[in-house]
């Protein structure tokens, strides 16, 4: 600084990062004699470079300030940023065909109305993500501009991805218009981590379709907010915290979120349809009404603008039993290794009448949730064993 300005009548550079100092997780210095520290070779070989570089990025560490390492903090980055990020561009994959893919992706939501209000949000929030993290990255915020990241991919995974399954399995336009929004938010996405998590980035924008030979060489995206952006925001959050008064209204009466219920009720607010579907698909519900005033009396529990009827009639429960059925045959699926492309045979046996009663009557629909050809009782299978509110099925497949 001092030769700078001596020399030339200015500062040798316009702004700089000073890096605090790493410590032990109890705060000492680190030290080879102690031995107080993981080696760094091992956590990278155990989360990948990119966790662990993440981790340091978005740590007080960057504003020249201390940071006990704890290697809980890298795990965590490595199940929250890496692995979500990973099964998200899983699951794309999993439906994406070649017209998801690539030049397509971007035509789609570039240059048509987005109809689905699932995929309006999710480009409303990345817009807002391009945003933040440009502003932050500019300002040398590093940390600063970690942190929407984590948000994003949460929303994008819990929300998005969770809320629009049913979207992706069931064949039409709609399903184009998922599979192509999520190809194109994937691509944008990779650039805009690519100075963060420069791996990961990589190799999700060449499994999305990436043009050039490296998102590094990529220009940098810039957030174009529709007119109706901030409403969108606004409609979406609101729905969101309805549901989380929903469930945790569900959790006070003991009642899980794969028992279906029949009515729930909401004061105060009102939605359109899109939005009052997924309040119903999120809670579970039959119905979702708007009133002005919530109802009171046997089976009804309210509170902050919401009510919810938690009576379980007889047609209610057996569906209940229909999506844990499916559930855990589901995760049968998935630990066999099957894809969606495999279509299997299901030989199951149960001495629980009730049980045999919910999957004879309900067996077209177990057959399409389990990509099943067929469901077919027998006797004494050997199989894999599932209990269900404390009656046993043993169920077998062939493909």
């Amino acid at each position: 600084m001092v030769l700078g300005v001596a020399l030339y009548g200015q500062s040798p550079f316009r702004a700089v990062a000073v890096n605090g100092i790493i410590l032990a997780e109890n705060g000492q210095k680190m030290s080879k004699r102690l031995k107080n520290y993981p080696d760094p070779s091992d956590i990278m070989n155990k989360y990948g470079a990119d966790a662990l570089r993440f981790y340091l990025m978005s740590s007080p560490a960057v504003r020249g300030e201390s940071l006990n390492f704890s290697e809980k903090g890298v795990d965590e980055v490595y199940k929250k940023v890496v692995l979500l990020s990973l099964n998200v561009l899983q699951f794309w994959k999993m439906y994406a065909d070649n017209d998801g893919r690539g030049e397509n992706s971007k035509r789609k939501t570039k240059n048509q109305k987005l109809e689905n209000v699932l995929d309006a949000w999710i480009m409303e929030k990345l817009n807002q993500l391009i945003d933040d993290v440009t502003d932050a990255l500019e300002k040398y915020e590093i940390d600063k501009a970690c942190r929407p990241i984590g948000e994003f991919i949460d929303d994008l995974s819990t929300w998005y991805v969770r809320r629009s399954r049913e979207r992706f399995k069931t064949e039409g336009e709609d399903k184009q218009a998922a599979i192509t929004t999520l190809g194109y938010v994937l691509q944008e996405f990779s650039k805009i981590i690519a100075p963060l998590v420069p791996f990961l980035a990589e190799y999700i924008y060449s499994e999305s379709g990436g043009e050039k030979e490296s998102v590094h060489v990529e220009a940098w995206p810039n957030g174009k907010p529709c007119a109706d952006e901030q409403t969108h925001l606004e409609m979406m959050q609101k729905v969101r915290e309805i549901c989380e008064v929903g469930h945790s209204l569900r959790s006070e009466a003991g009642v899980k979120v794969r028992q279906a219920l029949q009515k729930f009720q909401v004061s105060g607010f009102t939605f359109h349809d899109q939005l009052l579907n997924l309040i119903k698909d999120e809670l579970n519900v039959k119905e979702v009404e708007e009133v002005s005033q919530l109802p009171q009396g046997e089976g009804w529990i309210s509170k902050d603008g919401v009510a919810l009827y938690t009576i379980v009639d007889d047609e209610l429960k057996e569906e209940g039993l229909v999506r844990e059925l499916t559930r855990q045959i589901n995760n049968l699926r998935k630990k066999a290794g099957l894809t969606i492309n495999d279509r299997i045979y299901i030989e199951y046996s149960t001495a629980s009448p009730v049980l045999t009663h919910v999957i004879e009557n309900n067996r077209a629909e177990l057959q399409k949730a389990v990509l099943a050809k067929e469901i077919k009782k027998s006797t004494a299978v050997e199989g894999e064993k599932i209990s269900i509110e404390g009656d046993e099925i043993m169920v077998r497949f062939k493909t």
